[in-house]
């Protein structure tokens, strides 16, 4: 299969599908045509290893009032507006309807809420405007309280990478410096906030010693020994802290009066920040420990010092919290309370989740659970739940013959190369509006100005509203809305994905609103084995020539629709010699089971059995007659006959080649080949096998999907030595630590191998190519440098990788002198 020429929903999935079947395909061998053919079809099928594709558009939202028409303090009114001014805070300039609900019911009710939105609908906002505005109210109302160091604000998050995430929103709102400077008041220092997780150094008590030792290396060599377009890059991503870092390490580490962020422990406990992020195992140790009593002390006597002064907590992702872990989170937070000494009415909940349901039911459901998590009790009040309203698009309708038959044509690529040549992007683009009679954009050599135009185009074109409104009510299969959308074309598929295309790159210049952000959802998953009917002529699957079993399942079950049993199948993994899998009573046992006993029926239970089934392939021994015994399988029953059946009724057995004796392997006694392969004679060690089933296993097809993902994406810039992969990127989550870990370690090791294999192979045509041969040594190694020079590819980690990259240098310096 060629690889797509454009990146589309339907292109990545085709080259992942691909990719992850090629390498199912390679990896899991097997020698006979007809089996390679039952597999393909298999694989082929919706539903055994992938689903097809889902496209789903983040939904656009009611816009609420603007700042100073909301019943909220006028302090917090001045710095929500102040802040809206600068984008990099996320602060909107006119936020969507939940996020100034949010805002009244907090600051000006004061009310506990929970906001359930869906995702990308700004509900990080609907936590952090609520917490700048009580900033802002107190610096301005209170200012001898604001003097005072303590926590204002706790967010709570059950994992680090959220911490890391939530990081970054605080770095460039508070960091921001109007915005600090505004809050500052009659403080000597801005207002900071800190991350206390694992990942903050150092943990023990501190010393001028450890100072040294531990954060003068971390800073100086994950900060300020960047290049300055790194600091750049960095800064507007929100990766820079929010703090003087030059100043950091000449004042020996302390908190300087213009830091909005403190990176260590020990600056926390000397002051606490007024926003502290967190996990929840994190807040357990904090509460056990003595080295951290003092946050919690100076956070008690600044909300004894003031009854006005109110303890904020914040717990993103509530839904994380259920079951036994959410008890025992609910009473983390009671202990909490208990440690400031305050009573629940001085502590505020903010709530949030995107996972929560819309009935009545389930609303009643999720204010009872806050109530439990917050340990709220009957207090003659309850949590105010804030949803979103979606905003649908007008004027939808479907697409006609013609309409559909010029988008159909249309070519996508020209928009992802528009990075690099907005002109003919521009050209293609106009080129489109005058086949539907339209007329092209009056700029077509600016890429913002090309983005507004197919903007301002789609928002009078029906076929977009309608494919926006039915993405955004649910994720839906391309197929499906293509369908609704072309109903009379027979281009449907390939128009779907034109407007798919201009619908994600329009984008409004003044707001920065995408017409609508879309989304795929690819599903894949391996084999969990392969079962095939023990039937050559199966009636279930049809003729197919060189079988030698039938009807191919990837689910164990007793028989195929023709009637005959169904085993697993198992090949050797050198020669794809195939077998099947079955279980008998003992080695001389008569019947074969499909699967293994419970062990109920009898004490022993059943003895696992590999059973070759190419016996015409079958080798002939050294010495004369090789291991094993010809035995004929009842196809219907599983019946065992020693001896061949009579001619007339040959069709209801199979042949099968019996092992000898039991065998142990991987510490159980199977009936199996000992050590040899019965075709191909190639042997393994004793203990083992090489006769293994074909489930999926290990990271290693994750990995090539994900590796074919990035490679399908479009170029964003030019490929460097500091951008290997033109600016191409996935970014991978994992419900567990351990799996996010296997996963961190294996993915990037299993695509180097692959990676390396490639550069030799490489290597070797360009030692053809000078007429060298291609063996290892110097003059491979040299080749290996020119190919890993022209692909700006990295290899290896530690000291590998930068003696490659020393030698890499070494070898472009001679290079280029050569050619000069």
């Amino acid at each position: 299969m060629s690889e797509p020429k454009t990146y589309s929903a339907r292109a990545v999935f085709d080259g992942m599908k691909g990719t992850f079947h090629r390498y199912l395909e390679a990896q899991y061998h097997i020698w006979n045509e007809g089996l390679i053919a039952g597999r393909n079809h298999l694989l082929e099928t919706e539903g055994v290893t992938f689903q097809e594709p889902r496209i789903e558009a983040t939904p656009f939202y009611m816009t609420g009032r603007i700042y100073s028409q909301m019943g909220i303090p006028k302090a917090a009114t001045a710095v929500l507006e102040l802040a809206a001014k600068h984008a990099g805070t996320g602060i909107p300039v006119r936020p969507y309807k939940h996020q100034s609900d949010s805002l009244e019911a907090f600051l000006g009710r004061r009310e506990e809420i929970i906001v359930a939105t869906g995702t990308g609908s700004g509900k990080t906002e609907c936590f952090l405007m609520p917490i700048l505005g009580c900033l802002a109210v107190e610096s301005a109302e209170r200012p001898d309280s604001w003097l005072r160091p303590g926590c204002r604000a706790l967010l709570l998050y059950p994992m680090n990478a959220l911490v890391n995430d939530q990081l970054s929103r605080l770095r460039r709102l508070l960091g921001q410096a109007d915005v600090a400077e505004h809050i500052r008041g009659k403080r000597p220092g801005r207002a900071a906030f800190g991350m206390y997780t694992s990942r903050t150094p150092y943990p023990g008590v501190a010393s001028k010693a450890r100072d040294q030792s531990r954060l003068r290396p971390l800073v100086q060599r994950a900060y300020l020994d960047l290049p300055a377009d790194a600091r750049q890059r960095l800064d507007r991503e929100g990766k820079w802290p929010a703090k003087d870092l030059d100043r950091y390490l000449a004042s020996s580490f302390v908190t300087g009066p213009n830091d909005a962020e403190m990176l260590s422990r020990s600056e926390m406990q000397n002051r606490c920040p007024d926003l502290l992020v967190t996990n929840y195992s994190m807040l357990e140790y904090m509460l056990l420990r003595p080295i951290e009593r003092s946050i919690f002390e100076q956070t008690a006597a600044w909300l004894a010092a003031d009854e006005s002064n109110v303890f904020t907590v914040v717990l993103d992702e509530a839904h994380m919290y259920r079951g036994s872990g959410g008890a025992e989170v609910a009473y983390l937070l009671r202990r909490l309370h208990a440690r400031l000494g305050v009573p629940r009415d001085r502590v505020k909940y903010i709530l949030t989740s995107a996972s929560l349901g819309k009935s009545t039911e389930a609303v009643a459901r999720m204010k009872s659970f806050a109530a439990d998590l917050s340990g709220l009790g009957p207090q003659g009040r309850e949590f105010v739940l804030i949803k979103g309203e979606q905003l649908a698009k007008t004027g939808e309708r479907s697409a006609t013959i013609d309409e559909a038959a010029a988008l159909a044509a249309y070519d996508i690529a020209a928009l992802h190369e528009s990075v690099t040549d907005p002109a003919v992007a521009g050209e293609e683009f106009a080129a489109l509006l005058g086949v539907l009679g339209q007329r092209g954009p009056a700029n077509q050599g600016d890429r913002a100005d090309l983005r507004q135009a197919v903007y301002e185009w789609l928002q009078t074109f029906g076929p977009a509203a309608l494919i926006a409104n039915l993405i955004t009510a649910q994720p839906r299969q391309l197929r499906d809305v293509a369908a609704v959308a072309f109903p009379a074309s027979d281009k449907g598929a390939a128009a779907m994905e034109t407007m798919l295309a201009l619908m994600s790159f329009a984008k409004e210049k003044n707001s920065g609103r995408i017409f609508t952000p879309v989304r795929s959802h690819v599903f894949f998953r391996g084999l969990a084995g392969i079962f095939a009917c023990t039937d050559s002529r199966c009636t279930a699957r049809g003729t197919l020539e060189h079988a030698i079993l039938g009807e191919m399942y990837s689910a164990p079950m007793l028989r195929c629709g023709c009637g005959a049993r169904v085993y697993e199948v198992l090949t050797h993994r050198d020669c794809g010699a195939a077998f099947i899998r079955g279980y008998v009573q003992d080695q001389f046992g008569t019947f074969l089971w499909h699967q293994p006993s419970n062990g109920l029926w009898s004490a022993g239970g059943l003895v696992e059995a590999h059973f070759l089934v190419e016996v015409s392939r079958r080798a002939g021994g050294a010495h004369g007659r090789m291991e094993g015994a010809d035995v004929w399988l009842h196809k219907a029953t599983g019946r065992l006959m020693q001896a061949p059946p009579p001619d007339a009724q040959l069709s209801q057995y199979l042949q099968l080649l019996r092992p000898d004796q039991l065998v142990p392997i991987a510490g159980h006694q199977v009936l199996s080949f000992n050590c040899e392969c019965p075709v191909c004679t190639r042997r393994w060690r004793a203990g083992s096998t090489k006769i293994m089933d074909l489930a999926t296993k290990g990271e290693a097809p994750f990995a090539q999907l994900i590796r074919t993902q990035v490679e399908l994406q479009p170029i964003t810039q030019e490929k460097s030595d500091s951008s290997p992969n033109g600016g191409r990127k996935s970014l991978l989550f994992s419900d567990g630590r351990q799996k996010a870990a296997r996963l961190a370690r294996d993915i990037p090791r299993e695509i180097e191998n692959d990676v390396f294999r490639q550069l030799l192979l490489l290597a070797a045509m360009e030692l053809r190519g000078i007429g060298r041969e291609a063996t290892l040594g110097v003059p491979m190694y040299v080749a290996l440098l020119h190919v890993r020079a022209k692909n700006s590819l990295f290899l290896f980690d530690g000291a590998d990788r930068e003696q490659l990259q020393r030698d890499v240098l070494d070898h472009r310096r001679y290079y280029q002198g050569r050619l000069q």
